[in-house]
């Protein structure tokens, strides 16, 4: 059963989010996978954000704040 957090970050797979994370930063782009803890190691879930066209940034469930989504 997946945690809030972790349906917030299942629901933003596939949508324009900005990730804010607990360190201050803020990362916008186009969330393009999510992944459970359970199919992750180290058994913590990640979702995976393209910013341009070459660059996919993770980010781990612990490093996230808030999640908004911009559509």
């Amino acid at each position: 059963m997946l945690s809030e957090k972790e349906l917030i970050m299942l629901h933003a797979q596939g949508k324009n989010v900005k990730v804010i994370c607990k360190n201050g930063k803020v990362i916008e782009g186009y969330c393009e996978i999510f992944t459970q803890a359970l199919d992750n190691e180290p058994e913590v879930a990640e979702v995976s954000i393209r910013k341009g066209t070459m660059s996919l940034i993770g980010i781990t469930e612990p490093e996230i704040e808030k999640i908004e989504y911009l559509d």
